[in-house]
This record gives C-alpha cells, sequence and structure tokens, in this order.
C-alpha cells in the first residue's frame, strides 16, 4: 500500500513539474543538445553554459573547480559561474561521450520543481495532513514565484534544500532517529557547498540549530553531540571547498562588492509585490531597482490563506502561542536573525527609506560578500507558505 501511495505522489509531482516547466521553458528546454535557449542575451544563462562549456573541455587540475581557459589567462573557477559543480564535475568525468553541445541546465531545473513538491509533501507528512491535501499544496510550492522568478540563476533554484532543512527541524527525534537526521543535515549543507554559497550560508543555519533544539526541547542527544555535527558539517563543507576552489589557500581574493550591499535588500513590501506575477496585484514601488534581488511575492491564494491562518493564530490560546514560541524558539531567533540581514540596516518601504542605522564594522566583511541580502529571506517565506 505504501509503495502505491508512494508511485502515486511521485507520478502526481512529476507530471506537475513537467507542466510548470513546459510552461516556464518550454520543453525543449529538456534536450541536453539544446543550448539555444541558454544563450538568449538578456538572461544570465549564458554565462552559466559557457563556464561549463569552457571547463569540460580544460585539462583536470586542482583545485578540481578550476577553469584555466576561461578570463583567459586570469582564468576562473566553476563555482564562480554558477555553472552548478555538483553536476558539472561529475559531467567533466564522461565528457568525452557527451556530444559536443549538450547542456544540464534544463534538467536541474526540472529536478528543482520536482523535489521542491516532494520535500513540501514530506513537512506536511509530520503533521499528519491528509495526502489529497498536501498534494495539491505541493503545486503552491512547485510554482512558487520565487523558485520561477530565480530560473535566472539556476543553481539558486536548489530551494528544496531550505526545505529539507526546515522538514529536518520540525521532525520529532528520538535516540534512534537523531543521528541520522543530523548526518543528513550535514550532506545537505555540504550539496549546498556544491552549489551556491548563498544557500549555504542560508542552510548554515538550521545546521546550527537543529542539534540545539534536539538537545534542548527533545533531549535526544547529548551536549558532545551537539557540538559534533556542526563541526563535522562545517569541517566537510570547507573541505569541499578546497576540493572545488571556491576556498584557495595560495591566494587571497576580495569577494566583497564595491556596490551599497542596501541596494539589493528585501524591501518591506516584498510578500505583496506582484513584480508582473500577478494580473490583480501591480509591481510596487522600490527605493532601489536592485532590490528585485528581495523579489518575495507569496502569490494572492497564498496571502488569502496567510490572512485566514494569521485570524485563527490570533484567535487561539495564549497558553498554546506561549507554548509553540517555547517549542520552535531556536527557529525563530534564525528567522529574526535572517529577516534583520535581508532588510539590512537601511529599512524601506516602497521608495522610502523608514529606518537607517549604521552597520557594525565586524559584519561589513560578511554583508559586502553576500550582497544579495534580499535572498535570506527565502526559509521565511517557505515557512510563510507552510503555516499558512
Amino acid at each position: 500500500m505504501l509503495i502505491t501511495k508512494n508511485w502515486t505522489k511521485n507520478l502526481f509531482l512529476f507530471i506537475i513539474s513537467l507542466i510548470i516547466f513546459k510552461l516556464v521553458f518550454g520543453i525543449h528546454a529538456l534536450n541536453p543538445n539544446d543550448v539555444c535557449w541558454l544563450m538568449e542575451v538578456h538572461h544570465d544563462w549564458g554565462t552559466h553554459y559557457l563556464g561549463w562549456a569552457f571547463y569540460r573541455f580544460d585539462e583536470w587540475t586542482f583545485p578540481l573547480g578550476t577553469i584555466q581557459s576561461y578570463n583567459y589567462p586570469v582564468g576562473t573557477n566553476i563555482g564562480f559561474t554558477d555553472s552548478i559543480p555538483l553536476l558539472a564535475i561529475p559531467f567533466k568525468l564522461i565528457s568525452p561521450i557527451l556530444p559536443e553541445d549538450f547542456q544540464y541546465f534544463g534538467f536541474w531545473l526540472l529536478c528543482c520543481f520536482y523535489l521542491n513538491g516532494y520535500y513540501s509533501i514530506k513537512i506536511l507528512d509530520l503533521f499528519k495532513i491528509k495526502r489529497h491535501y498536501s498534494l495539491v499544496f505541493s503545486i503552491l510550492i512547485v510554482a512558487s514565484p520565487v523558485l520561477i522568478y530565480r530560473s535566472l540563476h539556476p543553481a539558486l533554484c536548489a530551494q528544496w534544500l531550505i526545505l529539507a532543512s526546515i522538514c529536518n527541524y520540525l521532525t520529532k527525534t528520538n535516540l534512534e532517529n537523531v543521528k541520522k537526521l543530523n548526518y543528513n543535515q550535514c550532506i545537505i549543507l555540504i550539496i549546498s557547498g556544491f552549489i551556491n554559497p548563498y544557500l549555504t550560508a542560508m542552510i548554515g543555519g538550521f545546521n546550527l540549530i537543529i542539534p540545539l533544539k534536539n538537545w534542548i526541547v527533545e533531549r535526544s542527544l547529548t551536549i558532545k553531540q551537539v557540538v559534533f555535527f556542526p563541526i563535522m558539517s562545517f569541517s566537510g563543507l570547507i573541505i569541499s571547498w578546497i576540493l572545488i576552489g571556491l576556498i584557495d589557500l595560495h591566494q587571497s581574493a576580495n569577494l566583497a562588492s564595491s556596490d551599497d550591499f542596501n541596494n539589493y535588500s528585501l524591501n518591506l513590501n516584498a510578500i505583496v509585490d506582484g513584480g508582473g506575477f500577478s494580473p490583480l496585484l501591480p509591481e510596487l514601488k522600490k527605493y532601489h531597482p536592485m532590490q528585485y534581488e528581495g523579489f518575495a511575492y507569496l502569490g494572492l491564494g497564498v496571502l488569502l490563506l496567510l490572512i485566514i491562518a494569521a485570524s485563527g493564530i490570533f484567535a487561539a490560546r495564549n497558553s498554546l502561542k506561549l507554548y509553540v514560541v517555547k517549542k520552535h524558539m531556536l527557529l525563530l531567533i534564525l528567522c529574526v536573525g535572517l529577516f534583520a540581514f535581508a532588510i539590512t540596516n537601511k529599512i524601506t518601504l516602497g521608495d522610502k527609506i523608514i529606518f537607517e542605522f549604521s552597520l557594525p564594522g565586524y559584519l561589513k566583511t560578511f554583508a559586502y560578500v553576500f550582497r544579495a541580502t534580499g535572498r535570506f529571506f527565502w526559509p521565511i517565506y517557505y515557512l510563510v507558505i507552510i503555516l499558512s
């Protein structure tokens, strides 16, 4: 019976993902020999494809992600071209048997649609939601405006890693499953390191709060294990980045942007800013045009569900609210931190600055490396959809 249910679920998700993929990109994008759609000059797809195209024909070197022929003689790294090292490295291994024109970005985007739906159902299963409801809900996640919008940068479409981390956090642990769950979260962090550093920065927070929750709330980990799992996670991440070349032990590079990182922040109107995705809700004013990086439109359906959910939360007993807050205090702290970084120290609503403060010097290096701060709202974005 379980096999039948899983088969039905997977088939449903595949069909929904394929339909949305066809509507967004066209089915031709799944053809691995078709690279024309990637070379459209008004998208960044061309840069991502060229990174792969140069990389596959280069000689193997160490670090493994080095591209010597692209931007010659300086060269670059497969991670810096957003060409998804997780796929580029294994496909380079079999490059001699691949056709001259070959791309994996279409397949990757389809997988991201599917996996978004897959992990959304896993999350709802934790709350014992009936399967037909969870299947309908999965459509909202697969067709998420943020997921479709970020398809301009395929590496950033691995938002299923965020959903997988949320799922691991919400899973109730015991002495039998807690180690497996934390090992899985370690793998998620390392996988993110082979895809995009922005995703790694978001997911890293879950690798800190999940073992803490297991220790404080569920008493399923010891204090030694609470220290061990984050150290193992981030050690594995650093080793993987050294192997790829995103961390170069022989050279130092300043990855900070010279642009004002406030330009890429989250506008407080983001969740209701249709941004061209809604025929009813218009694109709203922004303080800076680059605040498109903080695009977080929830969709009209989710906004309506959010209003209903908010009214239910408001009507709930104070004792229940307090219990939920205490149980998920670590997640709340993480969300507050992500939200604060997303809006930056120049808080904007529409085209107005409503509050501004100076940034502490010790935060500037991190802030200016991860200049597209608006993206750090994504974990909150998906939590809002789930809670709706």
